[in-house]
């Protein structure tokens, strides 16, 4: 039988991934990635169905309320919560969603890449990629998203949880923290690192093609990713294999 991820699902780092709302469709696809933590950026509470496969699956479930009195949906604080979920090994590996995955989930993917000190070209690419299914010309961030991005503060909080977590950090995030950061990253000039200098790791994944034109599916993993941006099943003999 098809195992089929959810639409737009992709790898973000190392334990974190995105997409759009599971449905049951969707349930056997992420049993197989042993999730630990499911955080639905969602206006309403998640569905029965999705609350009783977290419970079966013994998943921690975080949600959280999209507002229509915030531009963007979500309040920097709701974004930190994100973020704060995710930088801890602990909660991974991690499944990020909203209703579509892509606007709130691509906001808050902008977030994670802005405190790795990803530029901003690169990663208002990624966001574009993701708002494409089929035959759909890419969308660009909207000007509220960019400003809200633009203006989300990474220090002091960010750099203070981190401080008081360093046994705790993910393994993407300890070697964002202490990679060198690449020319013309925040940091670049100065070579900062460490938690007072969050640096583009540039290490696989589905945002290193963001980053370069014309990477191509190199192996498994962003084949998968490929087919499961464009909404297709994959086969469970493929998928036995990523594991």
């Amino acid at each position: 039988p098809a195992v089929t991820p959810p639409l737009r699902f992709a790898t973000v780092e190392e334990g974190v991934h995105r997409g759009a709302y599971p449905t049951l469709l969707n349930f056997r696809f992420l049993r197989r990635l042993g999730l630990r933590t499911i955080v639905s950026l969602v206006p309403e509470q998640p569905s029965t169905d999705l609350c009783d496969f977290c419970e079966h699956e013994c998943i921690r479930h975080h949600f959280v309320p999209t507002e229509r009195s915030q531009p963007v949906g979500l309040s920097a604080e709701a974004v930190y919560d994100v973020l704060k979920v995710v930088m801890l090994e602990e909660n991974l590996p991690a499944y990020v969603h909203c209703l579509d995955g892509f606007a709130t989930t691509g906001l808050v993917v902008m977030c994670i890449r802005k405190a790795q000190r990803w530029t901003t070209a690169a990663a208002r690419k990624e966001f574009s990629r993701f708002s494409r299914v089929r035959s759909e010309l890419p969308v660009a961030p909207t000007s509220a998203q960019l400003q809200f991005v633009d203006a989300f503060p990474v220090d002091p909080e960010l750099h203070s949880f981190c401080a008081s977590h360093t046994d705790g950090l993910s393994p993407w995030l300890r070697r964002s923290l202490y990679a060198t950061p690449p020319p013309g990253s925040a940091d670049g000039a100065d070579g900062a690192g460490g938690v007072d200098g969050l640096a583009d790791n540039s290490r696989g994944g589905m945002h290193a093609q963001a980053r370069t034109e014309g990477d191509g599916a190199q192996n498994l993993s962003s084949v998968l990713d490929a087919l499961a941006l464009e909404g297709l099943p994959i086969s469970s003999a493929i998928s036995k294999q990523r594991r």
